[in-house]
């Protein structure tokens, strides 16, 4: 399963996010070792895995698997249950590929909004689309959708792209701007805030990539996908989907070429990462950055910004026309939050990201 943005998330997608206008996260399955120590279940997992072609969602394979598991091996897992659940304690560290846990994010959360009212979804179409479904029924700002698999994720421009897995996170925030310039300012610290969280999780030097990318070694760990909508009362939301590859080994995912796409987990020397503890950062962080006003939000966005300063491609008009590409100089943002550029023998141009990919 794959995903494509365009730019968005590791992969090669080109990433998106419009200001305002468009983003999104992608991630990918891997398969999980089957067990040895009960061959029946290995092997009717086995059953279910060959079938995996002919079900269309790869999330189902691991539901159906993962009941059928369950069913033959519950006996014998309740004489060990009071075993140990004395030896696991709190700070265990979840195992990478468990669901997300709602609970466990609450206990972490420290913000005053973001993320204070959460929807879980083992699997969601798309998170987008269950923010859209809220954002019409009034849902209160700093509303939150996760899914552990998305089975019909959208990107930049309408590109589809699929993802599942539980080692990734995929989520939409519901946001309630009060005008234009903050959704501006939500467009710069969604990405940021992403680089920010990786940061403290051991990443080196993750990079954001304007408008909606974060990368990591020239490789797309996380996209943001940004729509603007207003609700039945005509009031602005904004619907702000993030997607990271967290725990996921992105060098055994079909469909994405070598070193377009990374994790988290690969780029900090292979420390899994709890995804509550992820998300409530990333919770933290964007109730802070949305706070600032845009001097204070660009100052520490220039200290992670990839493009400034840098001769980069331009590709316009959805990348179709390789002959329309030019290199250019990457000067400053604009204050809608357009990229100015100088291009090469050229006149300085302000670029908006629906018509531009760019290559650093």
């Amino acid at each position: 399963h794959h995903h494509h943005h365009d730019h968005h998330h590791h992969h090669h997608h080109d990433h998106h996010h419009h200001h305002h206008h468009d983003h999104r996260h992608h991630h990918h399955p891997t398969p999980s070792g089957l067990p040895n120590d009960h061959s029946y279940a290995a092997r009717s997992i086995e059953a279910v895995v060959a079938l995996a072609p002919y079900l269309q969602s790869c999330c189902l394979v691991m539901r159906i698997g993962r009941l059928l598991f369950r069913r033959m091996t519950t006996t014998a897992t309740t004489a060990t249950t009071t075993a140990t659940t004395a030896t696991t304690t709190a700070t265990t560290r979840r195992h990478s590929s468990m669901a997300f846990d709602a609970k466990h994010f609450e206990n972490l959360r420290a913000t005053k909004e973001i993320g204070k009212n959460l929807l879980y979804f083992p699997v969601a179409s798309s998170t987008m689309e269950e923010a859209d479904k809220l954002i019409e029924k009034g849902a209160a700002a700093g509303t939150v959708v996760v899914a552990d698999c998305q089975t019909n994720g959208i990107g930049r421009n309408n590109r589809s792209w699929s993802s599942s897995s539980n080692e990734n996170l995929y989520v939409s925030f519901v946001l309630r701007p009060p005008g234009f310039q903050e959704v501006v300012n939500i467009n710069f610290s969604a990405p940021l805030a992403v680089a920010m969280v990786a940061k403290k999780y051991g990443v080196k030097d993750p990079r954001v990539k304007w408008p909606n990318d974060v990368w990591i070694n020239a490789k797309k760990v996380a996209g943001v996908l940004l729509n603007t909508t207003t609700d039945g009362k005509g009031k602005l939301a904004v619907n702000l989907g993030i997607g990271v590859n967290i725990n996921q080994d992105m060098t055994k995912v079909q469909g994405i070429r070598e070193n377009e796409a990374t994790s988290i987990f690969l780029e900090n020397g292979k420390e899994a990462v709890e995804r509550e503890a992820f998300m409530a950062d990333l919770c933290e962080q964007m109730e802070h950055l949305t706070s600032l006003n845009r001097d204070s939000l660009m100052e520490i966005y220039k200290e992670f910004d990839l493009l400034l300063g840098s001769e980069i491609v331009v590709m316009p008009n959805k990348r179709e026309d390789p002959s329309t590409f030019y290199k250019a100089v990457a000067i400053e943002y604009s204050k809608e939050g357009y990229l100015v550029v100088d291009p090469v023998g050229g006149r300085r141009k302000t670029l908006s990201s629906e018509e531009v990919s760019i290559r650093p």
